[in-house]
């Protein structure tokens, strides 16, 4: 990824992450803004889609409108589906969606999110080339700003961005 997005910009590849190179440190701290998670919540990524049965959270108690409370997985990034079966058949349309916890009037729903942990949205073995471009083009695109200082490559590296989104 480091060296897609270096050749996007138009500088050299490094040969390996602890390279003592100013274009490494910048893209070592784009990287700590994780161009990942960012990159998952653009889209309904299937690579990175989980399906799970969900119980209500019993520690979690509604004064007041749906009765149970459910919080959302450790690697939620974003909701593809709530339903009431199993099959995704049923969606629910009766909840709400507010501070980390899904509320509702069933036990168990399911449940289908996008997820950022290791075996889904964060496993480069799973990734298409699509996302792989994705992620890379957002590198590229801050890298192009702090280092070259120019705001037009930067903004066709954002407009390939949003192409690649789109498709």
């Amino acid at each position: 990824l480091y060296n897609q997005a270096l050749r996007m910009v138009g500088e050299g590849k490094i040969t390996a992450l602890t390279d003592n190179r100013p274009e490494r440190y910048a893209l070592d701290s784009i990287w700590d803004e994780d161009p990942i998670k960012q990159m998952l919540e653009e889209s309904q990524w299937t690579f990175a889609t989980r399906s799970l049965e969900w119980n209500f959270d019993s520690s979690q108690t509604s004064d007041f409108g749906y009765e149970y409370a459910f919080t959302r997985p450790g690697n939620y990034v974003s909701t593809a589906a709530i339903c009431s079966d199993e099959f995704f058949q049923e969606p629910l349309t009766n909840y709400a969606d507010e501070n980390n916890y899904w509320y509702c009037d069933y036990e168990t729903i399911y449940i289908k999110y996008v997820s950022d942990d290791y075996q889904f949205g964060r496993d480069y073995s799973l990734w298409t080339e699509l996302f792989r471009n994705c992620v890379a083009t957002k590198m590229a695109a801050e890298l192009a700003i702090s280092l070259t200082k120019s705001q037009s490559m930067m903004d066709g590296l954002e407009k390939k961005l949003k192409s690649y989104v789109r498709d």
